[in-house]
């Protein structure tokens, strides 16, 4: 019985994520702000350690990057990689949830994105693009004895501190409405017992790239404990893995949740700066029909992480052959353009004659070959 339910949830999982890709593009991934005593030197250059280390963070996708002693040595030369900073004052809550907010003094600082990622790629470190994989969050929470769903108009601080754990790792999250129809698709229930199927069917409206379910509750102790499951496409390797978030305060047990999942994503979807090579890759498109979308396909392919070129080297009919050069090879290729929703893969089963002929008239039939078509 279990194997024929994990094939049902394999086949669900499958056509939810093959056909509803809905990437992002997550803009200020090379800024950030960190709280500081005054506007002295010395507190600034203390202040650029702290938010470099957290800009690494977000650019290479993995949470204890700084913890490498490579990575500790170019923190204390932050400032070459500095773009810009200001301050400006803001008010955050107070511990004591009875006191009123305290008024800080924060930095907001930019850093060199570019030369961020060259950084990365000079000690063999991974570099996760702008296009990310979007998630939607199934969070239920219990506390003073009672249990309720988190959702996108929720004004539950709990909210607050997901949108905050997702801004550090650049992790594009959105909650369900529970309008009418999550309603009737979803109970408290199922997201607490982790229900697969009913959260992956209902999920399917958002057409997000992850599903990502938590519930947490308190403990006798007086902390908080959680429960998290991460669902993706059946072919990767982290579908429906589950993981228990250390005890801790409300603040951290939800962070430890997220980042856990930012890294399970990144270790997926960025390029890995370890690989020196780029990889020369034939893409056979089919259903170009007119200029108007050459241009939307080759303008799509300029845009992925992994591409650093890429030109056209045969058009014919409604099918055009582009030469790419691609950091990480094939895979790392193949991953990016999975991520939206532009190009729909063709199994290599599918090809015709054809298509390996027009290849080798192009001079690329001893090079990897990808197939897609434009819906």
């Amino acid at each position: 019985m279990k194997s024929v339910e994990k094939l049902l949830l394999g086949a669900i999982l499958s056509f939810l994520f093959v056909t509803n890709l809905a990437a992002v593009e997550v803009s200020g991934l090379n800024e950030t702000e960190v709280i500081v005593a005054d506007q002295s030197a010395g507190e600034r250059n203390r202040a650029l350690v702290d938010a470099f280390a957290e800009v690494l963070v977000k650019i290479s996708g993995v949470d204890a990057i700084a913890e490498s002693p490579e990575v500790a040595a170019e923190l204390r030369g932050a400032s070459r990689y500095l773009q810009q900073y200001r301050y400006r004052s803001d008010k955050v809550a107070a511990e004591d949830e009875t006191q009123s907010a305290i008024e800080v003094l924060k930095m907001h600082v930019s850093f060199d994105q570019k030369a961020v990622e060259r950084l990365l790629e000079r000690i063999g470190r991974p570099v996760w693009g702008k296009n990310r994989p979007q998630a939607i969050v199934w969070l239920a929470v219990e506390e003073q004895g009672s249990r309720y769903l988190l959702d996108s108009q929720s004004e539950s601080s709990w909210r607050a501190l997901l949108q905050e754990a997702a801004a550090e790792r650049g992790l594009p999250l959105i909650l369900p409405a529970m309008d009418v129809e999550d309603q009737a698709k979803v109970h408290l229930m199922d997201v607490w017992a982790n229900a697969s199927e009913e959260l992956i069917l209902a999920s399917q409206r958002y057409r997000a790239d992850a599903i990502l379910v938590a519930r947490i509750y308190p403990t006798s102790a007086g902390s908080w404990a959680s429960r998290w499951t991460l669902y993706a496409n059946p072919k990767e390797e982290f579908m429906g893995q589950s993981w228990n978030a250390p005890l801790a305060q409300t603040d951290i047990v939800l962070g430890r949740g997220v980042h856990a999942a930012a890294d399970m994503l990144a270790a997926r979807f960025s390029v890995d700066g370890s690989i020196e090579f780029n990889e020369q890759i034939a893409i056979s498109v089919l259903g170009i029909n007119d200029l108007k979308q050459y241009a939307k396909v080759s303008a799509y392919l300029t845009s992925l992480d992994p591409i650093e070129s890429v030109t056209a080297e045969r058009v014919g009919g409604n099918s055009v052959i582009f030469k790419a050069v691609a950091k990480g090879g094939e895979d790392a290729l193949r991953r990016a353009i999975a991520l939206g929703k532009v190009l729909h893969e063709r199994s290599y089963e599918s090809m015709s004659l054809e298509a390996d002929i027009e290849a080798e008239e192009a001079g690329l039939s001893q090079v990897s070959r990808l197939y897609y078509r434009l819906p």
